[in-house]
Formats: C-alpha cells, sequence, structure tokens
C-alpha cells in the first residue's frame, strides 16, 4: 500500500458458545518510526457489520503494540493498533466470553496515511474455540488463507 488506504477482511458470521476464544498467527510491516501512521486492528460486529467495536481490550496475548497518530488522513484515527515492524509470525489470542450466545463476524482492518503509506499484513491460521456454527465453506477460515 503506497497512499491512503483503509483495507480489511471481514469473516462469515460465527455463532459462539460460552467461553469462546479466537486465535491467529500474523506478521506486519507498517510504516516505522516513533509517530505511527499505519497501522491494523481487529474489530467485531453483534449486528452483521453494520457498527463495529474495537477487540484491542480482550486481547490476553500480543495485543496491540501501539498507538497511531491520527494524522494525514490515517483512516483508523488516533488510537491503539498494530504498528510498527513484526517481522516473524506472532500467535494473539483474544477472549470473546463477553459475546457468548451472539451471532458476530470480525473484522481485521489496515489503515495507512496520505504520506508514504507503507502497510503490509499477512494473517494466517484462525482458529475460534467454541463456536456453535460458521459456513465451514467460506475461504476465509480455510488452511493456509493468508492476506
Amino acid at each position: 500500500v503506497n497512499s491512503l488506504a483503509d483495507t480489511f477482511i471481514i469473516s462469515p458470521e460465527v455463532a459462539l458458545a460460552n467461553n469462546a476464544t479466537l486465535s491467529f498467527w500474523h506478521k506486519h510491516d507498517f510504516e516505522a518510526g516513533n509517530d505511527y501512521y499505519d497501522g491494523g486492528v481487529l474489530e467485531i460486529s453483534t449486528d452483521n457489520g453494520l457498527n463495529w467495536s474495537d477487540l484491542g481490550a480482550q486481547i490476553t496475548q500480543n495485543g496491540y503494540n501501539g498507538t497511531l497518530n491520527g494524522g494525514y488522513g490515517q483512516p483508523l484515527g488516533a488510537r491503539s493498533a498494530f504498528v510498527d515492524k513484526l517481522g516473524t509470525f506472532q500467535q494473539v489470542i483474544v477472549d470473546l466470553s463477553g459475546f457468548a450466545n451472539q451471532t458476530v463476524r470480525f473484522r481485521w482492518r489496515m489503515g495507512t496515511d496520505s504520506g508514504v503509506g507503507a502497510g503490509d499484513w499477512q494473517i494466517d491460521d484462525l482458529l475460534i474455540n467454541g463456536y456453535q456454527s460458521c459456513d465451514s465453506n467460506d475461504l476465509i477460515f480455510k488452511d493456509d488463507f493468508e492476506q
């Protein structure tokens, strides 16, 4: 990504059971420096994508590592996010117990500013423990899916 961008991947609907967790492996190469203008966030929707809430507070392992500056048109604004560079895949675990017995969608969202605009985010090996149902034919949950 070499300019202002707001890109994302959205999961199919997933019906969560009690004590559900989401895990995924990721690495990223966002614009580095003292001010973070590019980054990624994980969001959840309980109304089929009409509204989205940040899941940063529910990440229990390897959560957000900085705060976006929000300048130069950064579409995510000034908020906590995955920022800077992470050169090797790292597992992220999210506690979804607060969404028990709800049907949800997940959104991995990457925003880059209008300046340098450096963004590369690779996501792999998604796993939901404690789900009631999901569309197993959707490619986002197939082995070796990467974005």
